[in-house]
Protein backbone atom coordinates (compact mmCIF):
# COMPACT_ATOMS: atom_id res chain seq x y z
CA UNK A 1 0.00 0.00 0.00
CA UNK A 2 1.89 3.13 -0.97
CA UNK A 3 1.16 6.47 1.68
CA UNK A 4 -0.06 9.59 1.00
CA UNK A 5 3.59 11.67 2.44
CA UNK A 6 3.34 15.21 0.82
CA UNK A 7 1.05 16.18 3.77
CA UNK A 8 0.54 20.11 4.73
CA UNK A 9 1.47 19.96 8.19
CA UNK A 10 4.97 20.07 9.83
CA UNK A 11 5.04 17.47 12.18
CA UNK A 12 6.24 20.19 15.27
CA UNK A 13 8.63 17.35 17.85
CA UNK A 14 11.78 18.12 19.84
CA UNK A 15 13.31 15.40 20.40
CA UNK A 16 14.50 13.97 23.72
CA UNK A 17 17.84 12.29 24.07
CA UNK A 18 16.12 9.22 25.01
CA UNK A 19 14.55 8.50 21.56
CA UNK A 20 16.93 10.17 19.40
CA UNK A 21 17.58 6.47 18.05
CA UNK A 22 13.77 5.15 17.66
CA UNK A 23 13.29 3.38 14.25
CA UNK A 24 11.19 1.24 12.58
CA UNK A 25 12.53 -2.07 12.62
CA UNK A 26 10.17 -3.56 10.50
CA UNK A 27 7.53 -3.18 7.28
CA UNK A 28 5.66 -5.25 5.28
CA UNK A 29 3.93 -3.39 2.77
CA UNK A 30 2.57 -6.41 1.16
CA UNK A 31 2.99 -4.88 -2.29
CA UNK A 32 4.33 -7.83 -4.13
CA UNK A 33 3.41 -10.08 -7.03
CA UNK A 34 -0.20 -12.15 -6.74
CA UNK A 35 2.01 -15.63 -7.00
CA UNK A 36 4.93 -13.95 -4.46
CA UNK A 37 6.24 -17.11 -1.96
CA UNK A 38 7.60 -14.68 0.76
CA UNK A 39 5.98 -11.52 2.16
CA UNK A 40 8.93 -9.02 2.12
CA UNK A 41 10.18 -7.17 5.13
CA UNK A 42 11.00 -3.64 2.79
CA UNK A 43 13.19 -2.27 6.71
CA UNK A 44 14.80 -5.59 8.26
CA UNK A 45 15.34 -8.57 7.35
CA UNK A 46 12.46 -10.43 8.64
CA UNK A 47 10.93 -11.85 5.62
CA UNK A 48 7.78 -14.48 6.10
CA UNK A 49 7.76 -17.79 4.26
CA UNK A 50 4.06 -18.06 2.96
CA UNK A 51 2.77 -21.25 4.36
CA UNK A 52 0.03 -23.80 4.99
CA UNK A 53 0.47 -25.42 8.41
CA UNK A 54 -1.97 -28.14 7.47
CA UNK A 55 -0.99 -29.30 4.03
CA UNK A 56 2.54 -28.24 3.90
CA UNK A 57 4.78 -25.30 2.07
CA UNK A 58 3.51 -24.00 -0.92
CA UNK A 59 1.42 -23.78 -3.53
CA UNK A 60 -1.20 -22.34 -0.84
CA UNK A 61 -4.26 -19.93 -0.82
CA UNK A 62 -2.28 -17.59 0.80
CA UNK A 63 -1.45 -14.24 -1.99
CA UNK A 64 -0.74 -10.55 -2.42
CA UNK A 65 -4.40 -9.08 -3.79
CA UNK A 66 -5.10 -5.13 -4.60
CA UNK A 67 -6.48 -4.07 -1.19
CA UNK A 68 -8.76 -1.78 -1.37
CA UNK A 69 -7.39 0.35 1.91
CA UNK A 70 -5.08 3.21 2.05
CA UNK A 71 -4.23 7.01 2.83
CA UNK A 72 -5.05 8.00 -0.75
CA UNK A 73 -5.97 6.66 -4.47
CA UNK A 74 -2.86 4.50 -4.70
CA UNK A 75 -3.99 1.19 -2.88
CA UNK A 76 -1.21 -0.94 -3.71
CA UNK A 77 -1.88 -4.37 -2.53
CA UNK A 78 -2.28 -6.59 0.50
CA UNK A 79 -1.71 -10.06 1.87
CA UNK A 80 -5.25 -12.22 1.99
CA UNK A 81 -6.28 -15.61 2.77
CA UNK A 82 -9.52 -17.56 2.54
CA UNK A 83 -7.73 -20.51 4.22
CA UNK A 84 -7.90 -20.89 8.49
CA UNK A 85 -4.73 -23.16 8.22
CA UNK A 86 -2.38 -20.78 6.54
CA UNK A 87 0.16 -18.04 8.07
CA UNK A 88 3.06 -16.48 6.91
CA UNK A 89 6.12 -17.40 8.71
CA UNK A 90 8.47 -15.46 9.74
CA UNK A 91 9.99 -17.88 12.35
CA UNK A 92 12.36 -16.20 14.91
CA UNK A 93 12.92 -12.81 14.71
CA UNK A 94 15.42 -11.59 17.81
CA UNK A 95 15.17 -7.82 16.87
CA UNK A 96 11.38 -8.18 17.83
CA UNK A 97 12.36 -8.89 21.74
CA UNK A 98 11.85 -5.36 23.44
CA UNK A 99 11.60 -6.53 26.52
CA UNK A 100 9.67 -4.18 29.06
CA UNK A 101 11.07 -1.22 26.25
CA UNK A 102 8.35 0.74 24.56
CA UNK A 103 7.26 -0.20 20.97
CA UNK A 104 4.74 0.33 18.55
CA UNK A 105 2.55 -1.86 15.87
CA UNK A 106 0.74 -0.25 13.24
CA UNK A 107 -1.31 -1.35 10.45
CA UNK A 108 -4.63 -2.43 8.37
CA UNK A 109 -6.88 -5.52 8.05
CA UNK A 110 -10.54 -6.64 6.76
CA UNK A 111 -11.90 -9.76 7.92
CA UNK A 112 -15.23 -10.90 8.36
CA UNK A 113 -14.51 -14.38 9.52
CA UNK A 114 -13.39 -15.02 13.88
CA UNK A 115 -13.73 -18.37 13.56
CA UNK A 116 -10.62 -18.64 15.27
CA UNK A 117 -8.22 -16.41 17.14
CA UNK A 118 -7.27 -14.51 13.87
CA UNK A 119 -3.09 -12.99 14.73
CA UNK A 120 -2.34 -10.02 12.42
CA UNK A 121 1.01 -10.18 13.61
CA UNK A 122 2.09 -12.27 16.63
CA UNK A 123 5.87 -12.75 18.37
CA UNK A 124 6.65 -15.13 20.53
CA UNK A 125 2.74 -16.96 22.52
CA UNK A 126 0.58 -17.14 25.62
CA UNK A 127 2.11 -17.36 28.90
CA UNK A 128 5.84 -17.04 27.84
CA UNK A 129 6.61 -13.78 26.36
CA UNK A 130 5.69 -11.70 23.05
CA UNK A 131 3.37 -9.72 21.95
CA UNK A 132 -0.03 -9.83 18.94
CA UNK A 133 -2.45 -8.61 18.24
CA UNK A 134 -5.56 -10.94 17.19
CA UNK A 135 -9.20 -10.87 16.27
CA UNK A 136 -10.92 -12.33 18.97
CA UNK A 137 -12.84 -16.11 17.86
CA UNK A 138 -15.56 -15.16 20.79
CA UNK A 139 -16.66 -12.15 19.21
CA UNK A 140 -14.74 -10.70 16.34
CA UNK A 141 -12.90 -7.47 18.64
CA UNK A 142 -9.45 -6.96 18.12
CA UNK A 143 -7.29 -7.29 21.08
CA UNK A 144 -3.50 -6.28 21.23
CA UNK A 145 -1.36 -8.29 23.69
CA UNK A 146 1.91 -8.68 25.99
CA UNK A 147 2.63 -11.74 27.18
CA UNK A 148 4.62 -13.78 30.42
CA UNK A 149 4.22 -16.46 32.51
CA UNK A 150 1.24 -16.02 34.12
CA UNK A 151 1.50 -12.48 33.48
CA UNK A 152 -0.80 -12.03 30.33
CA UNK A 153 -1.90 -8.21 29.66
CA UNK A 154 -4.65 -7.46 26.67
CA UNK A 155 -6.50 -4.35 25.74
CA UNK A 156 -9.68 -5.34 24.09
CA UNK A 157 -11.37 -2.91 21.07
CA UNK A 158 -14.44 -0.98 22.06
CA UNK A 159 -16.41 -2.77 18.84
CA UNK A 160 -16.72 -5.68 16.83
CA UNK A 161 -14.43 -5.51 13.69
CA UNK A 162 -14.87 -8.54 11.42
CA UNK A 163 -17.26 -6.48 9.26
CA UNK A 164 -15.34 -7.08 6.17
CA UNK A 165 -14.03 -3.06 5.69
CA UNK A 166 -10.73 -1.83 6.16
CA UNK A 167 -9.37 -0.78 9.82
CA UNK A 168 -6.30 0.63 10.79
CA UNK A 169 -4.91 -0.10 14.26
CA UNK A 170 -2.08 0.55 16.53
CA UNK A 171 -1.03 -0.90 19.81
CA UNK A 172 1.76 0.77 21.45
CA UNK A 173 3.69 0.35 25.11
CA UNK A 174 4.26 3.21 26.82
CA UNK A 175 6.04 3.19 30.08
CA UNK A 176 4.76 -0.27 30.57
CA UNK A 177 1.84 0.56 29.89
CA UNK A 178 -0.61 -1.06 26.88
CA UNK A 179 -2.80 1.46 24.57
CA UNK A 180 -4.85 0.66 21.22
CA UNK A 181 -5.63 2.69 19.02
CA UNK A 182 -8.69 1.64 16.24
CA UNK A 183 -9.05 3.93 13.36
CA UNK A 184 -7.51 7.03 14.73
CA UNK A 185 -9.81 6.41 18.01
CA UNK A 186 -8.03 5.81 21.60
CA UNK A 187 -9.67 2.60 22.66
CA UNK A 188 -11.53 2.83 26.83
CA UNK A 189 -9.90 -0.21 27.72
CA UNK A 190 -6.54 1.02 27.54
CA UNK A 191 -3.73 1.81 30.48
CA UNK A 192 -3.71 -1.60 31.49
CA UNK A 193 -0.05 -2.08 32.93
CA UNK A 194 2.41 -4.77 33.19
CA UNK A 195 3.17 -7.12 35.87
CA UNK A 196 6.67 -7.99 36.71
CA UNK A 197 6.49 -11.10 34.85
CA UNK A 198 4.94 -8.77 31.56
CA UNK A 199 7.95 -9.03 28.44
CA UNK A 200 7.51 -8.72 24.92
CA UNK A 201 10.80 -10.91 24.75
CA UNK A 202 10.81 -14.45 24.01
CA UNK A 203 13.26 -17.29 22.54
CA UNK A 204 12.67 -20.33 20.80
CA UNK A 205 9.28 -19.25 19.19
CA UNK A 206 7.92 -18.01 15.29
CA UNK A 207 6.89 -14.61 14.45
CA UNK A 208 3.90 -14.69 12.27
CA UNK A 209 2.05 -12.36 10.15
CA UNK A 210 -1.92 -13.21 8.82
CA UNK A 211 -1.85 -16.49 10.82
CA UNK A 212 -5.11 -18.27 11.25
CA UNK A 213 -7.00 -14.69 9.92
CA UNK A 214 -9.22 -15.87 6.81
CA UNK A 215 -8.49 -12.21 5.70
CA UNK A 216 -6.09 -9.83 4.40
CA UNK A 217 -3.57 -7.43 6.22
CA UNK A 218 -1.48 -4.52 4.92
CA UNK A 219 1.06 -2.05 5.75
CA UNK A 220 2.17 -3.81 9.16
CA UNK A 221 4.87 -1.81 10.97
CA UNK A 222 7.07 -2.42 14.14
CA UNK A 223 8.73 0.60 15.69
CA UNK A 224 11.01 0.65 18.94
CA UNK A 225 9.33 3.49 20.25
CA UNK A 226 6.05 4.55 21.99
CA UNK A 227 3.19 6.42 19.47
CA UNK A 228 2.61 8.25 22.71
CA UNK A 229 4.09 11.58 22.99
CA UNK A 230 2.91 15.18 22.53
CA UNK A 231 4.86 18.48 23.51
CA UNK A 232 4.84 20.54 26.45
CA UNK A 233 5.58 24.57 26.72
CA UNK A 234 9.07 24.01 27.06
CA UNK A 235 9.14 21.68 24.01
CA UNK A 236 10.00 18.67 25.55
CA UNK A 237 8.63 15.59 24.86
CA UNK A 238 6.01 14.52 27.45
CA UNK A 239 3.93 11.89 28.48
CA UNK A 240 0.44 11.98 26.58
CA UNK A 241 -1.70 10.74 23.41
CA UNK A 242 -0.85 11.67 20.31
CA UNK A 243 -4.40 11.40 19.24
CA UNK A 244 -5.60 13.97 20.92
CA UNK A 245 -2.78 16.35 19.54
CA UNK A 246 -3.84 15.48 15.78
CA UNK A 247 -7.74 15.75 17.03
CA UNK A 248 -6.65 19.70 18.50
CA UNK A 249 -6.25 20.41 14.98
CA UNK A 250 -9.44 19.84 13.91
CA UNK A 251 -10.94 22.34 15.75
CA UNK A 252 -10.04 25.14 13.33
CA UNK A 253 -13.54 24.47 11.96
CA UNK A 254 -15.07 22.23 9.21
CA UNK A 255 -12.97 20.31 6.90
CA UNK A 256 -12.17 22.93 3.38
CA UNK A 257 -13.10 21.93 0.13
CA UNK A 258 -10.45 21.03 -2.13
CA UNK A 259 -10.72 24.39 -4.10
CA UNK A 260 -9.06 26.13 -1.27
CA UNK A 261 -6.74 23.18 -0.33
CA UNK A 262 -5.17 24.72 -3.89
CA UNK A 263 -5.49 27.96 -2.66
CA UNK A 264 -3.32 27.18 -0.22
CA UNK A 265 -5.49 26.73 2.95
CA UNK A 266 -7.52 24.15 4.80
CA UNK A 267 -7.38 22.17 7.77
CA UNK A 268 -4.26 21.12 9.28
CA UNK A 269 -5.75 17.73 10.70
CA UNK A 270 -7.13 16.61 6.74
CA UNK A 271 -3.07 15.48 6.44
CA UNK A 272 -4.43 13.60 2.89
CA UNK A 273 -6.88 16.66 1.44
CA UNK A 274 -9.10 14.54 0.57
CA UNK A 275 -12.08 17.07 2.32
CA UNK A 276 -12.49 14.25 5.21
CA UNK A 277 -11.18 14.85 8.89
CA UNK A 278 -10.87 11.12 9.81
CA UNK A 279 -8.25 8.17 10.85
CA UNK A 280 -6.67 7.91 7.78
CA UNK A 281 -5.34 11.54 8.32
CA UNK A 282 -4.53 9.88 12.26
CA UNK A 283 -2.64 7.40 10.52
CA UNK A 284 -0.60 9.28 8.53
CA UNK A 285 -0.24 11.77 11.44
CA UNK A 286 1.07 9.10 13.53
CA UNK A 287 3.24 7.27 10.63
CA UNK A 288 5.13 10.56 10.50
CA UNK A 289 5.73 10.78 14.36
CA UNK A 290 7.10 7.49 13.79
CA UNK A 291 9.83 8.21 11.50
CA UNK A 292 10.63 11.69 12.20
CA UNK A 293 13.84 9.84 13.97
CA UNK A 294 16.57 12.33 13.14
CA UNK A 295 17.60 15.27 16.15
CA UNK A 296 19.23 17.30 13.01
CA UNK A 297 15.95 17.40 10.89
CA UNK A 298 14.22 21.09 10.52
CA UNK A 299 10.66 19.20 10.46
CA UNK A 300 11.22 17.37 13.70
CA UNK A 301 12.42 20.48 15.75
CA UNK A 302 9.40 22.81 14.49
CA UNK A 303 7.25 24.06 17.00
CA UNK A 304 3.45 23.44 16.79
CA UNK A 305 1.79 26.95 15.73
Amino acid sequence: MQKFRNSSIVLVLILLAGIVNAAQVAYWSCDQNETDQLVLDRIGTANGVLEDKTYGPPPNRMKFVPSGAGLDGDYGYALWTDNLNDRANLSEVDAFDFGKSNFTITGWFNSSNYARHGCILRHGWWDIGGFDVVILKNNGSISFEVFGPTANKSVISDNVLNDGKWHWFAGVVNSETLYLYIDGVLQTASGVTYDPGTTATVSGQSTFINMDMAGSVDDIGLYNTSLSATLNQDNALVAGELYFVWHGLSAQGPTICDEVWQAGYGNEADLNQDCTVDFKDFAEFSLQWLTCNDPTDEGCQHSWQ
